[in-house]
């Protein structure tokens, strides 16, 4: 599913993804850490044929 390294641009972290199922849903999570601060931000992907 992760398709090479996630690149930091700016206040975002961008990250390909692929090859996913249709009718999937994938929960995604992305966890930062800044000093001892933990940032954590998570979503659902659905993957739907067009």
């Amino acid at each position: 599913m992760i398709v090479g390294a996630a690149q930091i641009s700016g206040a975002k972290v961008l990250q390909r993804i692929g090859n996913g199922v249709a009718g999937v849903d994938y929960k995604l999570r992305c966890q930062a850490t800044s000093g001892s601060d933990v940032l954590v931000r998570a979503d659902v992907m659905p993957v739907r044929m067009a």
